[in-house]
């Protein structure tokens, strides 16, 4: 039993008309034990819980007109029912949602679930994040699922920590979508999930395969992986092109090292083919990183012969194909030369 649970059964039991009461006085409630409480009808004032324990409580068709803030709570077998709405924001700051599915809501307002700990089967499913949501540093003991989701703006997943695995069935991600800095023990799931901005994965932690190959893609998402460590990364080229954040913004130092990144992982997979791909993506971006100003002509020199001869020429040693098409070039060159007549170009020297 963790220390939480011992405070929790220590604290005083309110009765439910009592806190019913209070609640719908807009009271706060703090450091006391609520069973059983049904939550349902309309509340026209916020709702504020400071370490409360909720044990088997029902949200049962319920409307929350002021925004509803719950720090430090509790959350035991909570079940919510005929999908609750909450006008304004719904904010469990550093609180512990243990064998709780949070399905059915409408959150109109903010989302917030900062250093919020989900333990026991704890999942999301069939929730409407209106204003964006926000689960910094949140931590999911158990297999973090999330189940027909949409998030119409920012979800913002940085520097979450999955102890196991952390999937996404059938989420449509309408705005970025963050997990910077997140660490994923075991695989990281995207299924079939729709994403219209960015899918921010740089400097993740993901220890197993991600699952990248199936999402969807509006004509305006783009990928980031900037200092991400992954090894196994389940994706196509055809997802990539031209949807590196860092390439569309002219960050070329990054798009080089995030494309050295791919090519890792292809190389980890057997992947050859995808892996030059992203070879010469990344010869590419390194040729554009160099600094260059006709200040110094030389520079400007050398990125024309690098373009010249080792991209179009060969591809970077990735196309076989453009490498004999090159020496045909030449060597049909010379002949020509040499059928004008070499005699042309000899120069005379005074004795």
């Amino acid at each position: 039993v963790s220390a939480g649970d011992v405070r929790s059964q220590s604290l005083p039991v309110m009765p439910n008309e009592e806190a019913l009461a209070l609640l719908r006085a807009g009271k706060p409630l703090s450091n006391v034990r609520i069973e059983r409480l049904r939550f349902d009808g309309e509340f026209e004032h916020g709702i504020s819980l400071n370490h409360v324990f909720l044990d088997r409580c029902v949200f049962r068709k319920v409307v929350f007109h002021g925004p509803v803030e719950m720090i430090g709570c509790t959350l035991s077998r909570v079940r919510f029912e005929r999908e609750p709405r909450f006008e304004q924001n719904l904010s469990l700051r550093s609180c512990t949602v243990k064998r709780t599915v949070l399905g059915g809501l409408t959150i109109q307002g903010f989302a917030r679930f900062d250093r919020t700990v989900f333990a026991n089967g704890s999942k999301f499913a069939h929730c409407n994040f209106e204003q964006g949501a926000k689960f910094w540093e949140a931590r999911f003991e158990d297999w973090a699922n999330f189940v027909h989701c949409r998030f119409a703006e920012l979800a913002d997943l940085r520097s979450v920590t999955a102890c196991e695995g952390l999937a996404f069935e059938h989420c449509l991600f309408q705005k970025d979508f963050l997990l910077r800095g997140t660490s994923v023990q075991k695989k990281l799931d995207f299924g079939t999930s729709h994403f219209d901005g960015l899918l921010d994965l740089s400097k993740a932690k993901l220890h197993d395969f991600v699952y990248l190959e199936s999402i969807g893609q509006g004509p305006a998402q783009q990928f980031a992986f900037a200092n991400a460590v992954v090894d196994r990364m389940l994706i196509k080229p055809a997802q990539l092109q031209d949807r590196l954040q860092s390439e569309q913004t002219a960050d070329y130092e990054t798009a080089m090292r995030e494309y050295g990144l791919l090519k890792a992982v292809f190389q980890v997979l057997h992947r050859f083919d995808e892996e030059d791909w992203a070879y010469y993506r990344f010869k590419v971006c390194q040729r554009k990183s160099r600094p260059r100003s006709w200040k110094r002509p030389w520079t400007k020199l050398f990125q024309l012969c690098d373009l010249v001869f080792l991209d179009w020429g060969c591809g970077y040693g990735t196309n076989p194909v453009r490498a004999v098409l090159a020496a045909l070039l030449m060597m049909l060159g010379f002949a020509v030369l040499y059928a004008i007549g070499y005699h042309h170009f000899e120069i005379d020297h005074a004795p």
